[in-house]
């Protein structure tokens, strides 16, 4: 897993090397001031927001996504850090599973899913008491993710898939039923 993802990083540096720097505006497209992120770790690792924004860029880029079958995912966030762990679906003829994938910080907030080849993302929780106070932490953590992704889909989107959407209209989370990763990320945390 680990030399896949230096991999798609060191491809996707190269695509890049006749354009501008990312080393400001990769951190800057990922620090979400509105939700407090300035922090972010990968696959229990800290890493800088330049290099969270080439690695994810390099992941979700359509040739990758497509080798790799779609990738798993864990996320959740805590204070100011938003954890990520990911995994290729398919790596070296190895299907990969989300118990393989452990956050430093899982709790009932962590959210499962996953970006398949034909990019749409599956973001669920295992929550079945949802209050409103666990709503605002599951927001807090679809804004977080959704924010990342929107900013590293290197103009290819991301679409929530039905199941998606359906857990959030029946679990209440959004006081509207997103459509979109844009609808995630535009529901201002300011309404809690």
């Amino acid at each position: 897993m680990k030399k896949l993802l230096k991999k798609l990083s060191r491809q996707y540096h190269k695509s890049q090397s006749s354009r501008e720097s990312l080393s400001d505006s990769g951190k800057e497209s990922l620090l979400n001031p509105e939700e407090g992120i300035d922090r972010f770790v990968l696959n229990r690792k800290p890493i800088t927001g330049d290099k969270l924004h080439k690695t994810l860029t390099a992941i979700l880029n359509p040739g990758s996504i497509i080798a790799t079958g779609g990738i798993l995912l864990k996320a959740g966030v805590s204070d100011s850090t938003l954890y990520l762990g990911i995994l290729p679906n398919y790596h070296e003829g190895e299907r990969g599973y989300h118990h393989d994938i452990h956050l430093p910080i899982e709790n009932e907030f962590t959210l499962i899913g996953g970006i398949t080849a034909q990019r749409e993302l599956t973001i669920l929780f295992k929550c079945t008491d949802v209050t409103d106070e666990k709503r605002i932490e599951y927001r807090r953590a679809y804004r977080a993710l959704a924010w990342a992704i929107d900013r590293c889909d290197g103009g290819e989107p991301v679409s929530l898939d039905w199941i998606t959407v359906k857990l959030i209209e029946e679990q209440q989370v959004f006081q509207e039923i997103p459509e979109h990763l844009a609808d995630i990320i535009q529901e201002s945390p300011a309404c809690e």
